[in-house]
């Protein structure tokens, strides 16, 4: 009995030896820094007609339709190393009365292009010429009885 005794009383000291380890209170992880990624530059489209081209600014003119107001506006934009373009060798390529698609972004106050694509309109073909068509003679008459 001493010994059943004596097991009871080593296994109750055992566990209270590791009660102190089961309240100890952790530190508090260190918050790392953390890199976020850069933000996205919000991209806008606006298609309408050129009016100028300054290639000294490397900006152009465009007359486009504000669908919100419903009224016709004017924007200046910027070309930068980052625009790109289609169908066209850059901005020698635009000149004014054409018609353009634009992506843009706004960097810094400034309304800087991202890709200008400028549309251009195909001639419809002709219609085939139809022969001439010679005036019919009427039907004559059916006789009354």
């Amino acid at each position: 009995m001493k010994s059943k005794s004596s097991v009871a009383v080593l296994t109750g000291i055992f566990f209270l030896s590791f009660l102190p380890l089961a309240f100890s209170q952790q530190e508090a992880p260190q918050p790392q820094a953390v890199e976020l990624p850069a933000a996205e530059e919000e991209v806008s489209w606006l298609w309408g007609e050129v009016k100028a081209v300054d290639p000294d600014a490397s900006s152009l003119t465009v007359m486009y339709m504000d669908y919100q107001t419903d009224e016709e506006k004017e924007m200046v934009l910027t070309i930068d190393a980052r625009t790109q373009f289609e169908a066209i060798n850059g901005l020698s390529g635009i000149k004014a009365g054409d018609t353009a698609s634009i992506d843009y972004a706004v960097e810094g106050g400034r309304n800087v292009a991202r890709n200008i694509s400028i549309e251009t309109i195909e001639a419809m073909p002709e219609a085939p010429a139809q022969p001439e068509q010679t005036e019919k003679e009427p039907l004559p008459a059916a006789p009354i009885p």
